[in-house]
């Protein structure tokens, strides 16, 4: 019976990551995203639009609809917004998320803990059902209506 020498870390790998680079907090109020006017700021007050979180409750349809804005962009805007704009996410589950280096939606996709649900709080079902939101939030109207583009 061999034995392996565990994998030595470099200290550069036991540097613990911070919050990405772009990281929208869902309380970010819509003027402050780079290039965005006076008045796409007025027509995203008109669908009730006032935060960056109000982004992904809204349907991707209705924003697109807004004079330059589109949904390609808006899902990246989606993909960038804290997990605490998830439904479920409480603040100590976001602490533990934060804790494990989960800091955005795109990042919670992507994370490996529906099998374990490593998250105390999060049941795996929890953890798929919000998977499953986080998927149709990335889709164009398109793709929901079922349509190939």
């Amino acid at each position: 019976m061999g034995t392996k020498k565990p994998k030595e870390i470099s200290d550069e790998e036991k540097v613990v990551r911070g919050p990405p680079k772009g990281l929208l907090k869902p309380f970010v109020r819509i003027s402050k995203l780079p290039g965005l006017g006076k008045t796409t700021e007025e027509r995203f007050a008109a669908l009730g639009v006032q935060t960056v979180g109000d982004l992904f409750k809204k349907s991707i349809k209705r924003l697109s609809k807004i004079r330059g804005i589109e949904e390609k962009d808006i899902i990246e805007l989606r993909k960038m917004l804290s997990v605490e704009v998830l439904p479920h996410v409480t603040p100590v589950i976001m602490k533990q998320l934060n804790a494990m280096g989960i800091y955005t939606v795109k990042q919670f996709q992507n994370a490996r803990i529906a099998k374990t649900s490593s998250v105390k709080g999060l049941g795996v079902k929890t953890v798929k059902a919000i998977r499953k939101h986080i998927l149709r939030s990335f889709k164009t109207s398109a793709e929901l209506e079922g349509k190939t583009s």
